[in-house]
């Protein structure tokens, strides 16, 4: 089986999706940083995007059988400060299609 993941970050949920033998077809996150830490860590193809208006059509994946996500969660995490306000709070509402 194949995944995509978005909010990928450095790459965790690829490396444990993987060694239980997933392939992943792809990843997205917005910040570069993240992005060269995934590549190290994943050796696997991410798109540096901004999902906030979901996944631009010229880097849509196609044929996978399971996406994963790591959405921000800073502006509701009862480890932060929880800011109702925050402007990614509704990055997770992407994953409801």
């Amino acid at each position: 089986m194949n995944f995509a993941s978005l909010f990928s970050g450095c790459g965790g949920f690829d490396v444990g999706y993987e060694s239980k033998g997933f392939q992943s077809r792809g990843a997205y996150d917005l910040d570069p940083d993240a992005c060269d830490n995934f590549r190290a860590n994943v050796g696997a193809n991410i798109f540096n995007v901004d999902l906030s208006e979901g996944v631009p059509r010229e880097h849509e994946i196609y044929g996978v059988d399971a996406l994963i996500a790591g959405p921000p969660c800073q502006g509701f995490s009862t480890a932060g400060k929880r800011r109702v306000d925050d402007e990614r709070n509704h990055l997770v509402t992407l994953l409801s299609g």
